[in-house]
Formats: C-alpha cells, structure tokens, sequence
C-alpha cells in the first residue's frame, strides 16, 4: 500500500477537515551545564519533548460556513481533544494558541485554518485514587456495625403480641421488595431469590431472635451484588432498597429517594405515625425503624463500592450517581435513632465515595444542551455528532427517544460532549 492510501481523513474532536500541509516538531528536552574552568560542558537529559503540530487545514463546499464555526468552536473547547492527524494518526492534544482562519472572496465556499496544537500528555501530578482496598473496608465496617447496632435496638419479647405483628410485616414487606427485583445471571440470581423467599418462609423463627434476623437479612443483601454482570443493573437494585419503606414513614416523608425502574417499594403497612407515647407502642416504632435502618445502611455498603469501581459516559453521570447515594447516607445520618458507632461508620463511606466519584484519574466528557435542527434517525444524528454509529444507544436513552428512527428537529437533546 502506498503513502497516499495511508492517510487518513483529519478531524479535531469529531469537526472533520482537510489539509493542505503540516509541520511538526520532536525532540528531547536536554539542559545544557556549563562549568568553570571545564572545557566541555554536559547535556542533561530530562526526557521527550512535548510533540507540536501545526496544520493548515481547510473547509470547504456549499454548506462550509457551518463547518467553520463547527471547528473555530471545537478549537475554543476547554481540555484536551483527540486530533486525527493525516500522517501521525490519533493523538490527544490541546490547542496550544490562536488560531488563524482566511477567507476570501476570490476563493469563494473555502475557510482556511493554521491551528497549533501540542501534545497533551497525561496529568502526573499527586492526585487522590479510589482505592478499592479502603471503599471495601468502609463497607465491611459499615455491615457490623449496623448490625451491632440493629441486634441492640430490636426488640420483640415480652411485649404484646401487635409489636410482635409489626414487626413480621415490616419484614414480609421487605421479602417482597426482594422477590421483586430482577437479575440475569440464573445461577446467582436463584440463589438470591431462594434467600428471600427463604426470610417469608421462616419468618415466624426469625422474627423473635435478632440474632437470626439480621444474618438472614445480610445475606441475602449481599447476594444481590451477584445477580448481573451489569453494575448499572446490580445498583438499580440496591437503590430500591435504599428507598425501603415508601413513603410517610414515620409519619413523614422521605425527601428525595432515588427512583428505580423496577419495583415500586411497598409502603410498610404499619401506621407508625400514630404511634403514641406508650411502651408498647415506642418498641413497635424502634423495632421498624431498626429494620428499616439495617437494610438501607447494608444496601449503602454494597452499592458504594459497586458505584465507585462502575464505567460512566459522562461527568454528570457520575456525579448523579455519587449524589443519589450521598442523599440516602446523609439520611441515615441524620435519623434520630442513629448510634454513634454507626455514624461514623456511614461518615466513612460517605468520605470514600466522595472521592472515587467522579474518578479523579478520568477526564470523563460532559453533557451538554445540543439543538436539533431537523428531523433525522438517530443513527445519522450520532454519524453526524461524532462521526461514530455506536452512541446512537446514548442518545436515544438519555433523551427518552420514542422511535431512534426519528429524532424530533426543533428541540434541544443532551448529548455527551467528547472530551
């Protein structure tokens, strides 16, 4: 194959160009010592020079003035972008200072661009890491002492058999919640579905002694992690068990409780909200509070690693998935009956995840508002924004296409903006 067949056509950040000609530059970074009274200096070597590339590109044809601005504006873009450079193939790069851009009425339909570029390199300075060893510390602390906490708090002996009753359904309405979500891996899944159903069948042993409660609840807890090779799958689940108890628990509500597509929670059927000052009836409401707290502080243990090690598209998206955790901890922090052993540890999964999400040591691209001008398939629309067919997916989900056949002009979509 000849040089002319290896090329390949240039583009900046998806804005696709022609090129005239280009210049580039390489080299090593070497500091040259000068001594008294020696002869002959040294050179110090402090490794590759920075790559630069300057191109001399151009738009043309009846539609060139979008495709202009398509560029100026993809050059304007903070942070790095991936050039696609005619001789040199893909490279990470930044635009190093202005560009300069022709035009001219005698060479009508053509703007005429000089860009510098230069490597982008990667970032080497100190910078936090989510350290898997320290996020899954954090959840196994959380795990015991939520349970600690919960086989102290529970109570259902030598009182009268209605806190008994409560307590029972609060923990029927949890199998349910169980028996609801869904897994696609079959071997793992039956085992998690087998637990929960397993919590209704015993229910009348479990449901005395907190000691045997609260290892069934665990257990099957954390079986959920296993139902799907999908994180995003594995979370959906988890979140539904943060949001365990519906909603005017307690006689309140529960302000800003991540959504799940799959299963609307159960409200549990016990009017706590009624519940006076008596004895009885203060054990009743501790006694589901206690439940309700083991299983949303073990679904917070669970889903924070999983979130902290998952693949987002976007910044947003990370943030939206730190943030709808982030709300469920600051929750149970603030629950009155909250001990401080537990505290603390939700304090240190809420610090871990902090950190992990978004990943500091990706530069993850951002969401941005994109106007659709004209009626089109979403496989052209993804052509068109990225000259790639495989975020198609992206779009139509993101922006809840109804038919990727036609994706409405006139309407502003969110689309994933490249780095």
């Amino acid at each position: 194959m000849g040089w002319r067949e290896s090329l390949r056509k240039g583009s900046f950040r998806g804005i696709p160009f022609f090129v005239d000609s280009s210049s580039a530059g390489f080299g090593r970074r070497n500091v040259l010592h000068e001594y008294p009274l020696r002869d002959v200096p040294y050179a110090e070597d402090l490794g590759r020079a920075q790559k630069e590339f300057t191109v001399e590109a151009y738009v043309i044809g009846n539609d060139y003035l979008r495709e202009r601005d398509s560029l100026i504006s993809a050059c304007e873009r903070p942070g790095r972008g991936e050039l696609i450079h005619p001789y040199y193939g893909s490279i990470f790069v930044v635009v190093s200072g202005k560009i300069r851009v022709s035009e001219s009425t005698s060479e009508g339909g053509v703007a005429r661009f000089s860009i510098p570029f230069v490597e982008a390199g990667e970032r080497i300075f100190p910078s936090a890491r989510n350290d898997i060893f320290s996020i899954a510390n954090a959840r196994d602390n959380l795990l015991s002492k939520a349970q600690a906490a919960f086989e102290l708090a529970y109570q259902v002996l030598e009182f009268p058999q209605f806190v008994l009753n409560t307590a029972k359904e609060t923990v029927r309405a949890l199998s349910d919640t169980f028996t609801g979500i869904k897994g696609s891996i079959e071997g793992t899944f039956a085992e998690f579905y087998f637990s929960a159903k397993q919590i209704a069948e015993d229910i009348d042993s479990l449901i005395p002694d907190a000691g045997k409660l609260s290892p069934a609840i665990l257990g099957t807890i954390s079986k959920i992690s296993t139902i799907s090779e999908d994180p995003r799958e594995v979370i959906e689940a988890y979140k539904i068990l943060m949001n365990f108890g519906g909603k005017d628990f307690g006689g309140k509500d529960i302000p800003n409780q991540p959504a799940s597509n799959q299963l609307d929670p159960p409200v549990i059927p016990a009017l706590v909200a009624a519940l006076g000052g008596t004895a009885t009836r203060v054990r009743e409401k501790q006694n589901l509070d206690a439940i309700v707290g083991l299983v949303k502080q073990a679904a917070i243990a669970w889903v924070a690693p999983i979130a902290a090690q998952a693949a987002y598209p976007s910044l947003q998206d990370a943030i939206t998935a730190r943030d709808e955790i982030l709300t469920v901890i600051d929750q149970q922090m603030e629950a009155e009956e909250i001990d401080d052993d537990t505290y603390q540890a939700l304090h240190d999964v809420r610090k871990t995840l902090s950190e992990a999400l978004p990943p500091p040591t990706e530069d993850l691209p951002s969401v941005v508002p994109y106007q659709n001008i004209q009626t089109r398939p979403s496989l052209v629309l993804a052509y068109d924004l990225y000259e790639k067919l495989d975020r198609e997916t992206d779009i139509v989900e993101r922006n809840q296409v109804e038919h990727p056949g036609f994706v409405p002009g006139g309407i502003t979509l969110e689309v994933i903006r490249d780095a």
